[in-house]
């Protein structure tokens, strides 16, 4: 197992995050962009110009995708919305598809596109019980959903061979790993992969690199943790913040990983590179 540095790890800019998550690198406009909960804002950060960029949408906004077209797809507190940024950096938003209109204590939360183009996001429950649930976003407005039953429904994404799926409900400290049918779009044999001792602190958001590397944020915990598709720790990252969300691969190489946080947004180095983003509707 390495660790990284403690030089090796920066903030960027002067920027600070009442809840940074979700961050996701777009290799179009060569930006990354995430989201700040608690202030219901969408941000972009220029690596070039060491600037940020920053939209208000007006409610709590736990995640955010590529579009093909060029737009975002956003995971609200009550279910998807299209934003639409224009040349003059001027946002609009359409709302798309609304969910879970009984639970008013519930919004959502993470979320990522699989290579089928399909969104995927999940819901919290605000009274951190397990009424919450994994959705799944179709290119022609669909929606399904796959996993009930959740608490904080938080990273997800998909084996390089796509044959399998990690989830991570963080109320039960664990990474889950399931079987995915990538044409259909469908789950099942959800089984643990990782679990985390209390003093590990609360796994988060979650991103897999190009050789199948997990990486696992872990809320209150102040470091990420990496491991191996058998389920090998191999790498850990102190940060020096105590609640890192989430982590995102970027850069012409995608070997530029930021961690978003509770706090400032953090850049390092990798020896592994990341993938390139998947786009809802590709």
């Amino acid at each position: 197992m390495s660790s990284a540095p403690p030089h090796g790890l920066v903030p960027v800019g002067t920027f600070r995050a009442a809840l940074g998550e979700g961050p996701v690198w777009d290799d179009r406009r060569r930006c990354l962009w995430f989201v700040d909960i608690d202030r219901q804002c969408v941000h972009a950060f220029d690596p070039v110009t060491n600037g940020f960029a920053t939209w208000e949408v007006g409610e709590a906004v736990g995640a955010v995708a590529l579009c093909e077209n060029g737009d975002l797809v956003l995971a609200v507190r009550t279910g998807f919305r299209r934003m639409q940024v224009d040349t003059n950096g001027h946002a609009s938003y359409q709302p798309m598809a609304q969910v879970e209109a009984d639970r008013p204590r519930n919004r959502m939360n993470d979320g990522a596109v699989d290579s089928r183009g399909r969104f995927w996001a999940g819901t919290l429950s605000e009274d951190r019980q397990p009424v919450g649930a994994l959705y799944r976003l179709d290119p022609d407005g669909a929606v399904s959903c796959h996993i009930e039953g959740v608490t904080v429904s938080n990273g997800i994404d998909w084996s390089p061979d796509d044959q399998l799926m990690y989830y991570i409900d963080t109320a039960t400290r664990r990474v889950d790993v399931l079987d995915f049918a990538v044409e259909t779009g469908t789950v099942s044999g959800r089984r643990p992969f990782v679990t985390f001792a209390p003093e590990l602190g609360k796994p988060d958001g979650l991103v897999v690199d190009a050789e199948g590397g997990i990486w696992v944020a872990l809320w209150a915990g102040a470091a990420v943790h990496r491991y191996r598709p058998g389920g090998q720790l191999d790498h850990v990252i102190t940060v020096p913040t105590q609640c890192p969300t989430k982590v995102a691969f970027g850069g012409p190489d995608y070997r530029d990983l930021y961690i978003t946080s509770v706090g400032p947004v953090f850049h390092t180095r990798t020896a592994v590179s990341g993938r390139p983003p998947r786009r809802f509707g590709g």
